[in-house]
């Protein structure tokens, strides 16, 4: 953990007890760093423990209340929601490198992803070929905070994110002033096996999840007692495509980021308005050292070799997202 991060100590004590299952403890952990350093606590919370944090604040029955609080304070403290390190100046100059986004007329962009899609690659076209600052509009994935999202719907931004699709949701967003959203997903089969490495690469990251993967001598074994996430997944895919009814959505998929990069970026850029005068395609292919791209194979179709067709392993041949959906945003 960085040594300058001012609440570090109060980080360790949330993670540890996150890991105890006390989430009562770690919701008030995060609540009170809120109180006595609002203008920072968020951005090291959402820095450090982000999945651990929406889990917690979902256990506790305190994610409403949570998201009222912040959104009470953001009048008073209005770079609580940007991302960066924990040092106010460093927040002071991403919030001029957003101003002068939005006197260019760069509008901000809500950038979903599913888990394991490839989310930092995605988010490079837009943080770094227009090199809009990560400014949050929502508490984690969890819950859209009203003047937030009205604060990023200003321009100039652009933050990834798993955002839990629901018509309350989107709502919020357009009450906020966004209107669009643009959805990354990938084959949930090829999903399921790349969570059950993320599982073991970073185990102290989601504990109750990781706990499905624990026995099984094999990545297939481990995957199938991870059904549960595979099924998740899909389910997640299909409330994205029921929201199309209430917010303009770009699907976009793992598997043509991967098979047609040039195509892929256009497509964003499109969506996202034109703007290429503003836009370096060196800038957004960049691979930044500093940064966890959470990258292993990159491969589209590992899932074939995991699950054995013989043994019946292959999940997801019944029900859920049907295959015409996934070959309509170019996934098959």
């Amino acid at each position: 953990m960085d040594n300058s991060n001012p609440l570090k100590n109060e980080i360790a004590e949330f993670q540890a007890a996150y890991e105890r299952a006390d989430y009562d403890r770690a919701s008030r952990i995060f609540v009170d760093a809120n109180k006595s350093m609002p203008e920072i606590a968020y951005r090291c919370f959402a820095t450090y423990v982000s999945g651990q944090l929406a889990s917690v604040l979902i256990n506790s029955y305190r994610l409403e209340s949570t998201a009222l609080m912040l959104d009470k304070q953001h009048a008073k403290y209005p770079h609580m929601n940007i991302l960066s390190k924990p040092d106010p100046a460093e927040a002071a100059r991403i919030n001029e490198m957003r101003m002068r986004n939005i006197d260019k007329g760069l509008p901000s962009i809500v950038l979903v992803s599913q888990g394991k899609s490839g989310s930092v690659t995605v988010a490079n076209i837009f943080n770094s070929g227009f090199g809009l600052p990560s400014v949050s509009y929502a508490l984690t994935h969890t819950r859209v905070v009203d003047s937030w999202a009205r604060d990023f719907a200003r321009g100039g931004a652009c933050h990834t994110t798993h955002l839990e699709p629901n018509e309350q949701q989107m709502m919020r967003l357009r009450s906020g002033g966004i209107h669009r959203v643009i959805v990354h997903v990938r084959d949930p089969r090829q999903v399921l096996v790349s969570l059950v490495h993320h599982f073991e690469k970073y185990p102290e990251q989601l504990a109750v999840q990781r706990e499905y993967s624990k026995e099984g001598n094999t990545i297939g074994a481990k995957a199938m007692l991870a059904l549960p996430q595979y099924q998740s997944a899909i389910r997640w895919i299909e409330r994205w495509i029921n929201m199309e009814k209430h917010i303009a959505v770009h699907f976009s998929t793992f598997e043509s980021m991967v098979s047609e990069w040039d195509r892929f970026v256009d497509r964003y850029i499109n969506f996202y308005g034109g703007y290429s005068k503003y836009f370096s395609k060196k800038d957004a292919e960049t691979r930044h050292d500093s940064l966890d791209y959470h990258f292993r194979s990159g491969r589209a179709d590992e899932w074939r070799e995991v699950f054995s067709v013989n043994g019946g392993a292959i999940p997801g041949q019944r029900g859920g997202v049907k295959a015409g959906h996934l070959r309509e945003m170019g996934a098959t």
